[in-house]
């Protein structure tokens, strides 16, 4: 990687590292861990299963997550990783006077490039493909990026890992969501409107995540 986009990325991280105090720091680490979101995860279950689709095409849909994930992540995780081996900007010496390191918070696996981009942009779009509606939208994407910018905020990533994650994860949901599209029963207009009625679970799951680390935060704060 040229010197001049290596330094680009550098200062572009410390702008996201920058200072915080003890309840921002809670809520990084807080809202960075996946269990966190797990009322989400639930709530997009039961907003398919409330739907009228039928329920193959619920496990269908789930199966297609599953496997979009395994594709995302095995490749992020599996190969990529492993084969570029960058150090984290939390483990990398010539930054260790530059970055600032929250609680001691330091993943040991390598940098390039991001699981927490590739995973959660990838579940986003494949979502946003099969359902389209504006506040669901904004709750997803929003999910996504507060879990990008987490990793930027720990130090745990540079900027051009998220951008790779976000661009490889969100290729792969929507490739999935429209072969999804294709083999589940065409939505009728009342099936749409049902699943769209349903997306109250998963906000609502999201909401609850939010509280949860805010929460976590004041008490540790």
């Amino acid at each position: 990687m040229p010197q001049w986009w290596t330094d680009l990325d550098t200062g572009l991280l410390l702008l996201f590292n920058g200072g915080g105090n003890a309840f921002v720091d809670s809520l990084a680490i807080t809202y960075t861990s996946t269990l966190t979101w797990l009322p989400f995860f639930l709530g997009a279950i039961i907003m398919l299963w409330r739907s009228e689709l039928p329920a193959r095409h619920v496990y269908l849909i789930i199966g297609g997550a599953l496997l979009g994930l395994l594709i995302a992540d095995g490749v992020a995780e599996g190969l990529v990783k492993p084969w570029v081996q960058r150090l984290r900007p939390c483990n990398e010496p010539e930054l260790a006077d530059m970055v600032r390191i929250v609680n001691n918070y330091r993943s040991t696996d390598y940098s390039f490039f991001s699981g927490h981009a590739t995973n959660t942009s990838m579940l986003a779009l494949l979502l946003l493909t099969i359902v389209r509606q504006r506040r669901f939208t904004i709750a997803v994407v929003a999910w996504s990026l507060v879990n990008c910018y987490t990793r930027l905020f720990l130090a745990q990533h540079y900027p051009t890992d998220i951008i790779t994650g976000l661009f490889w994860g969100s290729m792969v949901g929507v490739i999935i969501g429209k072969w999804l599209l294709q083999r589940i029963t065409i939505l009728k207009a009342t099936t749409y409107q049902t699943i769209q009625f349903q997306t109250i679970y998963p906000i609502a799951g999201m909401g609850l995540s939010v509280l949860y680390g805010i929460v976590i935060a004041v008490l540790q704060a």
